[in-house]
């Protein structure tokens, strides 16, 4: 994976994340992949798993914004610091 495959892909994951589509979030991951919501969590397991797990999460925000930076890419890994900023919904709180 190069630095500009790797911008692509985070790319596409904020512009799904900002939109709040799962379905577009869910295209970004392969049948084998797991998906750690949090840290200490069960993963999410493939597509299906994932795009349910986002349509539930992302009904409950709006106003999303997401930026990253690229902190090193080798072979098929990537490391990268981002951000979120969303509203939620119920409260208009923004974290």
């Amino acid at each position: 994976m190069t630095e500009r495959d790797f911008s692509e892909w985070l790319t596409r994951y904020g512009g799904a994340w900002e939109s709040r589509d799962p379905k577009a979030a869910a295209a970004l991951f392969t049948e084998d992949a797991r998906y750690y919501w949090t840290p200490f969590g069960d993963p999410k397991r493939g597509p299906g798993e994932i795009e349910v797990a986002w349509a539930e999460a992302t009904k409950r925000q709006k106003n999303v914004r997401f930026s990253f930076e690229i902190l090193a890419v080798s072979g098929d890994r990537g490391i990268a610091n981002w951000h979120t900023r969303l509203v939620l919904a119920a409260t208009s709180v923004e974290i």
